[in-house]
């Protein structure tokens, strides 16, 4: 299969994990936390216009999580029932996006140069942190997660995984005479990171 398919295989696979959110939202509205998925929206915004100026293959992942994103917003709106919850985690990651963005524009004034890397790379740093109240509430005493947030899970996880593998193509590269180590991890930073803590996370739901 051609890099150009694999592309839509990911972003088929990335969109395609909100629609089990979403039907496992429709049946419990109150797991729709319109705090949280606003937080991403602009998070999965931020990957992809970074991404994309970068020229970065792996753009897709992040703009299948854009459409996501606010789908499952547009979704809550009008599904009663779901909650906006800012809380103790939400509010450091919106100051971590504030920072990031500010730190973003502050430079380029500065520079007369946008540094996209900034964008890119503190957006992974707030994405990180954004696990922590998904792992935090299922590593308390917790009921079973549903089947539909399993599915979306898993579907996320194989997005990442075949973007690493068939679009990034980042053992290829790594292979390759000459090509440096740093760039070439740091262009697939964003799928290596969402293997290994959406992997932590669906381990620890099923415990």
């Amino acid at each position: 299969m051609s890099q150009k398919m694999w592309n839509w295989v990911v972003f088929a696979c990335g969109f395609g994990g909100y629609v089990p959110l979403a039907i496992g939202g429709w049946e419990h509205p109150i797991e729709l936390n319109m705090a949280t998925f606003s937080l991403w929206a602009i998070l999965s915004i931020m990957m992809f216009y970074s991404a994309y100026l970068q020229k970065y293959d792996g753009w897709y992942m992040p703009l299948s999580w854009a459409f996501g994103n606010v789908s499952l917003l547009v979704f809550a709106v009008f599904l009663p029932g779901t909650t906006f919850n800012l809380g103790h985690s939400e509010t450091i990651a919106l100051f971590g996006l504030i920072t990031v963005i500010g730190a973003w524009v502050v430079i380029g004034q500065i520079t007369r140069r946008w540094n996209h890397r900034i964008l890119f790379l503190g957006s992974i740093l707030v994405d990180v942190f954004s696990f922590y109240p998904q792992l935090k509430q299922y590593l308390l005493p917790h009921e079973a997660p549903t089947v539909w947030l399993l599915i979306g899970w898993t579907l996320f996880l194989l997005s990442a995984l075949c973007n690493l593998l068939f679009v990034e193509r980042l053992f290829f590269k790594l292979r390759q005479t000459g090509r440096k180590l740093l760039p070439a991890l740091e262009e697939s930073a964003l799928s290596i990171e969402n293997i290994v803590l959406i992997a932590i996370t669906i381990g620890v739901m099923t415990q």
